[in-house]
């Protein structure tokens, strides 16, 4: 490959490269790297925050789907001993090393998938710091009302919080939304919580967001209406609520109501 050619961005594999430097250093400050700090970076692209992440970090494992751009990475980072490039597909790829921070410009097809894969995950990342569409990010630190299921997932398992908004001229190619950087600080795994019966609880109460949560739980659950009724009262819920509206302790509190007579 000539070096002094970079690839053409991919539309199929949802390729926006982030141009500003600035906006690059940016996203590696809300990381909070030390020298003795592992870095997974998902499809680093022509390199560019995958250089200012390797300045700070003891170790960058960047993984790269697109094989042309695995080349371009290969030789312009030869010289570099801090960083391993991995060609592959983040969604059948596991890391075994821990601990670890997730820093990544991602597509925006695969954010919802990205979020639910690390946060699941029995190694999860320390903090992750993603490039996510605005409206996309802003929905995940919405307040009760407003709030959808991967919102909930997300503050099930840290604390996240909006970056800076990034204008979608700062890209190349220029997609057609603006983006925006999300932190998620302090991920842990909430004790005594059986996740899977939690998670089950939050995709039939989500099912249909226009429906009362009480026929969602209902139609998913098969638990007794007059139960139910009960329950969403004792979270302090009336009973036309509907999912968005419950705040993450009200979840908490559904979910020791149900978790008790589903045992």
């Amino acid at each position: 490959m000539d070096k002094n050619i970079d690839p053409k961005p991919k539309k199929a594999l949802g390729q926006n490269f982030l141009l500003n430097e600035e906006i690059l250093q940016d996203i590696v400050n809300e990381a909070d790297i030390e020298k003795t700090d592992t870095i997974l970076e998902i499809g680093p692209g022509r390199g560019s925050l995958t250089e200012l992440l390797i300045r700070e970090a003891g170790r960058v494992i960047a993984i790269e789907k697109d094989g042309e751009l695995v080349g371009l990475l290969k030789d312009k980072f030869s010289n570099t001993k801090n960083l391993e490039v991995i060609e592959g597909d983040i969604r059948n790829f596991t890391l075994k090393e821990k601990p670890y921070k997730l820093v990544a410009n991602i597509p925006y097809y695969l954010s919802n998938f990205i979020l639910r894969k690390f946060l699941e995950s029995e190694n999860k990342p320390q903090k992750i710091v993603l490039l996510l569409q605005k409206e996309v990010a802003e929905r995940i630190c919405e307040d009760p009302g407003k709030m959808s299921l991967v919102s909930v997932m997300v503050n099930f398992y840290g604390k996240p919080r909006l970056g800076r908004i990034i204008q979608k001229e700062n890209f190349e190619p220029v997609p057609k939304v603006d983006s925006r950087v999300i932190v998620v600080s302090d991920i842990k795994t909430p004790d005594n919580i059986n996740e899977k019966l939690f998670f089950r609880i939050l995709k039939v109460s989500f099912a249909q967001k226009r429906k009362k949560l009480i026929n969602n739980l209902y139609n998913g659950l098969k638990i007794d209406k007059s139960e139910l009724l009960k329950m969403i009262k004792s979270i302090g819920q009336k009973e036309t609520a509907r999912a968005q509206e419950l705040s993450l302790k009200n979840w908490h509190d559904l979910y020791k109501k149900i978790s008790e007579i589903t045992r």
